[in-house]
């Protein structure tokens, strides 16, 4: 430690009050809000507006002028190699919280968009897309 209160780590300087956030990784992705609500006194003591804070601790909600016509979506015909994965790819969806699946008559008649699904390949990787 240093005498005026930081100290080294790896070469670079840190300050003694910094907290250490959730880290993102491949096995474990941290969602933006989580990081942020983990740094939510940080914030308090940094002076943020309530607005701020607000939103952080709760999240926006936009209140419509009028409520968009219902839509759904065309669906896309997919490969069957890609059934598996897409099926894996919204479970995983669904247990993260991403994913919201609904099955009730009263919620669906709350629906604004129903979305259909598609695997698209690339070099590196597949990835699902929610039209």
């Amino acid at each position: 430690m240093l005498s005026d209160g930081v100290e080294t780590s790896r070469g670079r300087r840190t300050r003694k009050h910094r907290r250490r956030l959730p880290q993102r990784s491949r096995s474990s992705e941290v969602p933006v809000y989580v990081a942020l609500r983990a740094a939510l006194s940080e914030w308090r003591t940094l002076g943020a507006y309530n607005w701020v804070l607000d939103t952080i601790e709760s999240g926006i909600k936009i209140d419509w002028v009028s409520p968009p016509a219902p839509f759904c979506s065309k669906e896309y015909p997919f490969h069957a190699d890609d059934a598996a994965f897409l099926k894996e790819e919204l479970q995983r969806g669904l247990r993260q919280g991403f994913i919201q699946e609904v099955t009730g008559p009263a919620d669906l008649d709350d629906l604004v968009c129903i979305s259909s699904a598609f695997v698209v390949h690339t070099a590196v990787k597949s990835w699902v897309v929610l039209d």
